[in-house]
């Protein structure tokens, strides 16, 4: 039985390739007039074909690719032009980016701009994928308006004239139905003898109250009210977990409490050093004045752990992380000895900064003047210029501590006269917190 005759148009569709591609997204705002600097997230999509099929530049695509391109991924920025060619690109760096952060697997949280910076502090930030009724409107990030303070001077003549001028009694209903609703009343208020009457609203009385009265058009328009709103999702697609409550696993010594990843000292300035972890320049937020025994001042080669703490997507589609030193198994291994280590409280916090003034407890935080080189001259007579020498900062040792070996708490000496060294950073932070 012959098969029933396809239509010109199926079989032209049966025969041809690929003929569309999704749209690009917007560009990136970009301050610079001549050259421009790369996208902080891919605007394009990227693509792939099987090997098979790449050897003989066949991606699926209208015209086939030279043989000679021996990249897996590739991004097409125009699929057919004027002059009859396609125009594509290399898209690996944008895939091993990707690879990358799914190795990391660290969730991306909300930003500081969208819960508050108060909330921030005073409590844990949740998954940009949990819901937070009490967030409101502050973790909104997707509006319906422009943003007004990056449309032309013409262009905004021209949204007022057609989109928000015809619309002059929509948002006097707007207004009223919001004042009823603050009243406690939706649509009338009822009076002693049953009639009802509506809310009436003073345009005047209301444009004195500027801050509600902007409010008011930022809610009508659907425009944000401070602050830029976001390019993307605040997930930008990079990573779909909701939490980090998991043990990570390494083969070589077990599972550990957090998963440690390479990277690299980029720039060790103020205000914070800046180091580059799995493809993206992180913020050292803690032990930012650490100087390692090994490591060489200025030198970017050199490799070390950090365990990354927390990520978020800025506004303008920016991996915003922060990390921190790990502690190697060498290094937890070492134990107390002249060089500076890695104590196990948290740095920046009180119990760090003691570390400094209990002995054999590793670095201080009173600047370059109280480190040399040699340790017993800078500790014995107190002639170390604290310039750390010709050996440079690879040699400096932690000076000597204010307090004396015997640091006891009034009532509770050992034996010995002597206390361990954790027992007295707990005396001491037990001293300040209590009542």
């Amino acid at each position: 039985m012959a098969s029933k005759a396809a239509s010109p148009g199926a079989a032209i569709l049966r025969q041809s390739r690929l003929f569309a591609m999704p749209k690009p997204l917007p560009p990136p705002l970009s301050y610079r007039l001549g050259h421009q600097e790369p996208a902080p997230y891919p605007t394009v999509q990227a693509i792939t074909a099987p090997t098979a099929s790449r050897v003989r530049g066949n991606w699926g695509l209208k015209r086939d690719v030279p043989h000679k391109i021996t990249h897996t991924t590739m991004r097409v920025t125009e699929l057919d032009t004027i002059e009859r060619f396609m125009t594509f690109e290399s898209a690996n760096d944008d895939v091993l980016t990707l690879k990358k952060w799914h190795e990391i697997d660290l969730p991306l949280v909300k930003s500081p701009t969208l819960v508050g910076e108060l909330m921030a502090a005073t409590r844990p930030i949740d998954s940009v994928f949990d819901d937070n009724l009490s967030a409101g409107e502050g973790y909104k990030w997707k509006y319906l308006g422009p943003f007004l303070l990056d449309m032309p001077a013409d262009e905004f003549k021209r949204y007022v004239l057609k989109k928000v001028k015809p619309r002059q009694k929509e948002f006097e209903a707007f207004v009223e139905k919001h004042m009823a609703g603050a009243r406690g009343v939706y649509e009338s208020a009822a009076t002693a003898d049953g009639e009802t009457r509506k809310v009436k609203v003073n345009m005047d009385e209301l444009r004195a109250d500027t801050m509600k009265f902007l409010g008011l058009v930022a809610d009508f328009l659907d425009i944000p009210r401070s602050g830029r709103p976001y390019r993307t999702h605040p997930s930008a697609g990079l990573h779909y977990t909701r939490s980090a409550a998991h043990i990570p696993y390494d083969p070589e010594h077990g599972p550990r409490p957090s998963r440690s990843v390479p990277g690299r000292s980029l720039n060790s300035g103020p205000p914070n050093p800046v180091v580059g972890v799995g493809g993206v320049a992180a913020v050292l937020r803690e032990n930012n004045n650490y100087l390692g025994n090994n490591r060489t001042h200025g030198d970017r080669r050199q490799v070390r752990d950090y365990e990354p703490r927390s990520a978020y997507i800025s506004t303008r589609g920016r991996i915003m992380m922060d990390v921190k030193p790990a502690v190697s198994y060498e290094e937890g291994m070492r134990g107390e000895g002249p060089g500076t280590i890695w104590g196990s409280g948290d740095a920046g916090s009180v119990r760090d900064q003691l570390m400094g003034l209990v002995p054999g407890q590793g670095r201080r935080l009173d600047g370059w003047g109280t480190w040399g080189t040699d340790s017993e001259k800078q500790q014995g007579d107190g002639k170390g210029d604290g310039k750390g020498g010709g050996g440079g900062l690879s040699k400096l040792h932690a000076p000597r501590p204010r307090f004396s070996e015997t640091f006891t708490k009034p009532g509770q000496a050992k034996e010995n006269g002597k206390r361990d060294n954790r027992e007295a950073i707990d005396d001491i932070l037990a001293s300040l917190t209590k009542k």
